[in-house]
């Protein structure tokens, strides 16, 4: 008896180990890129993993991409979109994958959505098969800017945290969202 619980609860770890997508996907716009998500911090990094099958070198850009987590969107938390990448490479050429190379980013990403639950470090996500139209793109990324530039202006000292302006950012987001709204992978119906 013992040994049937150790094995249906090792049965049952394997599955849901398994049941993690953890497939690479086409990249959006991104030619013969794919990618998988890493990681999720919770606090604004998601981290992928871009690998190129070409035979030609191809540009991997991530603002305009964004996530949509596991699960129904009728009760699935907040997707998040990218405003640039933290790793530091050319935002608007992007950062070339040599042929049958593999590179893991660190994205910079805000939810795109007000009126669902924040996303956590245990939430999984895969890229959208869209991404966001090209003009919401660059407002979401203007605002976000502007939010940003704002909150750094209003740091009392350098002993305030870099990153002040992240709920206001996250605001910036949403309002812009709430104005420019588009139909989106992962949309409630």
């Amino acid at each position: 008896m013992r040994t049937a619980v150790i094995a249906l609860v090792a049965l049952l770890g394997l599955t849901t180990a398994a049941g993690a997508d953890r497939r690479f996907r086409p990249v959006p716009g991104g030619g013969p890129l794919t990618m998988r998500v890493v990681g999720f911090d919770g606090d604004g990094e998601l981290t992928v993993e871009v690998a190129n099958p070409g035979a030609r070198a191809a540009d991997f850009v991530g603002p305009g991409l964004y996530f949509v987590p596991d699960g129904p969107a009728a009760t699935a938390p907040a997707r998040l979109t990218v405003l640039e990448s933290t790793d530091g490479y050319d935002r608007d050429r992007g950062e070339a994958i040599a042929p049958g190379a593999r590179a893991t980013i660190a994205l910079t990403v805000v939810g795109l959505d007000a009126a669902r639950a924040q996303p956590t470090d245990a939430t999984g996500f895969r890229v959208a098969r869209t991404r966001v139209p090209r003009r919401l793109a660059r407002r979401l990324a203007h605002a976000a800017a502007a939010a940003f530039d704002d909150a750094q202006s209003h740091r009392r000292d350098e002993c305030d945290p870099p990153i002040a302006g992240t709920a206001e950012i996250q605001t910036a987001v949403w309002r812009v969202r709430a104005r420019d709204h588009h139909r989106l992978d992962g949309d409630r119906r």
